[in-house]
């Protein structure tokens, strides 16, 4: 890969304002990335990991037919799959923020660093006012969301973050609560 992507100690999760899961599966991540995959910490302390990326991933099944069939597709599809840093994970639900780092200041030091290495950089599950983060948590996202847009960056929303509140005793309470247009009794 490109080689800007520079080994650092291993993170210490508790600066991180933003963390649901288990520390051990965001640094068994950084040990064991998917194949394919990349992953490393960037001087800030983000995890991140670079691959290459599909630009028809979300693409209609008739337009990927389309493009597949144009004249020498098999020569430049590889143009399609650009070598893509991503800041987050696939294991966390949000990307993680360091505390002690204002969201300009990481925002212009990761595009500064990966920008022009990258054909795209994405800074992928920023917290959009999640009910599973505290009032600091939720603020110190928007400053990311607000610093990405100061610095060019492309704000897309994916889909919204669905969860279920854990108050049944048991599964079978949870099933029997279903309507029964939805599967349940």
């Amino acid at each position: 890969m490109v080689g800007l992507r520079p080994r650092c100690d291993p993170i210490q999760v508790a600066t991180y304002l933003n963390l649901l899961e288990p520390e051990a599966l965001v640094r068994k991540f950084l040990a064991h990335p998917p194949e394919a995959f990349e992953a490393f910490v960037s001087p800030e302390g983000v995890p991140a990991f670079a691959t290459r990326f599909d630009l028809l991933t979300t693409a209609d099944d008739s337009v990927r037919r389309r493009i597949a069939a144009l004249p020498l597709y098999r020569h430049w599809c590889r143009l399609l799959r650009p070598l893509t840093c991503f800041v987050g994970t696939t294991v966390s639900e949000y990307a993680l923020f360091p505390r002690d780092l204002a969201p300009a200041v990481l925002i212009r030091a990761l595009k500064h660093r990966y920008a022009d290495a990258y054909p795209f950089l994405i800074i992928k599950d920023v917290p959009q006012d999640s009910p599973l983060l505290d009032a600091a948590g939720n603020a110190h996202a928007r400053g990311v969301a607000e610093a990405c847009k100061a610095a060019g960056f492309v704000l897309l929303e994916g889909q919204a973050l669905a969860y279920v509140p854990i108050d049944f005793d048991s599964v079978e309470d949870y099933i029997a609560r279903l309507s029964s247009g939805r599967g349940g009794g």
